[in-house]
Order: C-alpha cells, then structure tokens, then sequence
C-alpha cells in the first residue's frame, strides 16, 4: 500500500497517474461488465480499448466547440473544415466500435436489488473507486468532497 503511495512522485506521465487513481479493479469491473452486455458475436473489448476509449470520452468533454463525428472525419476534410478539432481517432478507435461500446458501457456486473436502491447501476464502481483510494490512502478530506452521495461512501 504504502509503495504505491511513495511512488506517486515518479509517475513520468498521466497514463500512469490515470492507471494509478483508477486502478485495475475499477478497470476489470468495467470491462466485465460492458462485455456482458455486448451484443452476440461481437468482438469482446479488451483493457488496452476500454482506456483508449476512456481517454477519448476524456477528450471530446474536455473540448468545445466542435461535434462528437468531426473527431471521426478524414485527413482530406479536416483540410476542407474551417476549424477542425485538435484530435483525429480514425488511428484509435473506428466511430461505429466507439458507438457500440458507448451504447453497451456498463459499470455494474449485478442485477438491480429488490428493494428500491437509485445507485444500483453506480455502487460497484464507487466501492471499487472507495477502495482503490483507501488503499492508496488518499486523505479522507478529499473522499469527503467527491460528488458521491452519503450512501455510497
């Protein structure tokens, strides 16, 4: 535990912070996940794709002004556009496997409970997050202002 926290200040990058504050529990937890409600047949999605996707979402939301299908257009009309946007994923990730993983993303791998519980779909994934963080022994105060209601702390 204690390795893991010292060891924040050599991260050479924000890939390996991300990897860090999600941890692979969360990770597993949404790939399981998403890939049980993916269509039959359908090619299942793997850790390298789920954080490629991730980190597109990350992208689109962190940038304005432009449609989520011009990150999608090609070399010849991004050249055409008066104002293209800052990344192009044709390299990543094609638009129709980003769709179907957007329609069929998932977070929890359980069933709704009997008894009326609005964070079902969440709770899985904020234990994960609750427990990645204890163990990385992020400061209480800090789990205390995240956006997560009084149940699910």
């Amino acid at each position: 535990m204690m390795a893991r926290l010292r060891c924040i200040d050599k991260l050479k990058n924000s890939m390996e912070v991300f990897l860090l504050l999600f941890g692979d529990g969360l990770l597993e937890l949404i790939l399981n996940s998403t890939n049980q409600n993916l269509p039959h047949g359908t090619v299942k999605m793997t850790k390298g794709e789920l954080v490629r996707y991730l980190g597109m979402q990350l992208a689109i939301s962190t940038t304005s002004g432009f449609a989520r299908d011009d990150f999608w257009t090609s070399e010849l009309m991004r050249k055409e556009m008066w104002r293209a946007p800052p990344y192009n994923f044709n390299l990543l990730l094609s638009k129709a496997r980003f769709l179907l993983i957007t329609k069929h993303l998932s977070f929890c791998s359980s069933t709704p409970l009997a008894f009326r519980d609005k964070f079902w779909r969440v709770r899985e994934m904020i234990n994960e997050w609750n427990r990645n963080m204890a163990e990385l022994q992020v400061h209480p105060g800090l789990q205390q202002s995240l956006p997560f209601p009084p149940c699910c702390r």
